[in-house]
């Protein structure tokens, strides 16, 4: 009686291995397509935790490229600030009238844009 249910316990253990195994390359299969995208969020990933364990590396990085191209790192920096306003703009307690007006501006900008 015993050495029964060791045994149908031991088959049914084999059953749900074999099981998990075809289960485990399914999911291989169909993850194959997504090998390369993964493996850039990896490393992108890793690259920002570098950056963040070596803030002066990247400050370096800034500096040497202000060196070589001011003009540059200086209408990088603009558009940066442009973009950080704006950000600021829409998330004020006001934002639903930015929002509002978001469209309006847009339109004032491309037309300015448009003139030059």
């Amino acid at each position: 009686m015993i050495g029964e249910r060791l045994t149908a316990i031991a088959v049914q253990r084999e059953r749900l291995r074999l099981r998990a195994d075809g289960q485990r390359q399914a999911i291989a299969a169909s993850m194959r397509g997504l090998d390369v995208p993964l493996r850039i969020i990896d490393r992108t990933a890793g690259g920002v935790r570098w950056l963040r364990l070596n803030p002066a590396a990247a400050i370096a990085a800034l500096v040497a490229i202000a060196l070589i191209r001011p003009r540059g790192v200086a209408t990088l920096a603009q558009g940066g600030l442009r973009l950080w306003a704006v950000w600021r703009a829409l998330r004020a307690p006001s934002a639903r009238v930015a929002w509002a007006l978001l469209p309006r501006v847009l339109d004032i900008y491309r037309g300015w844009r448009g003139s030059r």
